[in-house]
């Protein structure tokens, strides 16, 4: 069996970490359904190791290097306040509040999967892992005091104030930049020589990677400013369309179809679409799918016929001519890498 690869920031060589089912189903902030109910509540769903660590007042680092040993979805909450997620292995699907990842490398070609999440209250929060696998992870968040007492909130509080007050949370899944991928492996792998020095390195790179993230959220590649020009119902509508589109990108769908689900007409999508995304409800359509495919195919959970397929191609030399388009690599090659 692969054994588990080194979590370098755990200190002092602590044995491995073993969560057995009823760990979790004993705890009444958490809420564990199982894809296979002959798992027994003794059986060990997740091992490995965790780093858990408060570098300050509001400000928080965890990560972790862990064996999920079955499939599960668990229900929690977030609290308020900024999270800032990185997942280097592994795929996982989460859910916080009204706004889904598919989390896990291979997601737009890069080695990290990113997601920034800004909520403005507590929100329900679901993570769901469709097979056994290594997860390696980090995630650090913040308090929305720590964010105002650092000057987080002053350098960018204007900007993210006038988008909280249109909806609960702000979000925002991207590729992170070398620099930004740089600052994680630095998390896992610290160069600090002295053990006292730890903290004072972790807390650095934490407050680069939430400065990086929420500077991702304001801009949010332009289209968040456009967004906030939109009425309220106007916003809920094209989130709508985003939702029913993310829930099955592979279903046959028609710009009549998406616009019936949001409760508007056809041509108002488009409309919106243009306006928000500056692209044509089909074109956001085509981008979603081809993400999809990318990812099944990085993660090697499907050939290139499937994969053309699901993204909607009949024939794969079209699919493999748009793919190259989009990502600058052909399929194969994609499905190559971790060959």
């Amino acid at each position: 069996m692969q054994s588990l690869p080194s979590l370098e920031v755990e200190e002092g060589g602590k044995p491995e970490v073993r969560i057995r089912l009823k760990d979790l189903q004993n705890r009444s902030d958490v809420a564990i359904t199982m894809a296979d109910d002959q798992v027994r509540p003794e059986d060990t769903l997740i091992r490995g190791n965790f780093f858990n660590r408060d570098l300050r007042q509001g400000l928080n680092l965890r990560c972790s290097n862990t064996k999920e040993e079955h499939a599960f979805t668990s229900d929690s909450s977030h609290p308020e306040g900024l999270s800032c997620i990185f997942f280097l292995q592994g795929q996982v699907d989460v859910r916080i509040g009204d706004k889904g990842f598919n989390l896990g490398p291979g997601r737009n070609g890069g080695a990290i999967s990113a997601a920034g999440v800004l909520k403005k209250s507590s929100q329900p929060f679901q993570r769901a892992t469709k097979q056994s696998q290594y997860v390696r992870h980090l995630v650090v968040s913040t308090t929305p005091e720590w964010l105002a007492s650092s000057g987080f909130e002053a350098s960018f509080g204007d900007g993210l104030n006038r988008q909280l007050q249109q909806q609960e949370l702000l979000s925002k899944q991207w590729q992170p930049s070398l620099r930004l991928q740089g600052l994680i492996e630095e998390v896992f792998s610290p160069s600090v020589l002295l053990p006292q020095l730890l903290d004072l390195h972790l807390e650095a790179r934490a407050i680069d990677i939430v400065g990086e993230t929420l500077a991702t959220l304001i801009q949010a590649n332009g289209y968040c400013q456009a967004e906030l020009k939109l009425g309220r119902h106007e916003q809920i509508r094209l989130q709508r369309a985003r939702d029913f589109i993310l829930a099955d990108p592979s279903q046959a769908l028609s710009v009549e179809v998406i616009a019936a689900a949001a409760g508007i007409s056809a041509s108002g999508l488009q409309r919106l679409f243009h306006r928000v995304e500056a692209c044509s409800v089909f074109d956001y359509v085509r981008k979603i799918r081809l993400e999809n495919a990318y990812a099944m195919l990085s993660a090697q959970r499907c050939s290139v016929q499937e994969a053309s397929s699901l993204a909607g191609y009949k024939a794969p030399a079209n699919f493999a001519t748009a793919f190259k388009r989009h990502f600058g690599k052909t399929p194969r090659q994609v499905s190559a890498d971790k060959g």
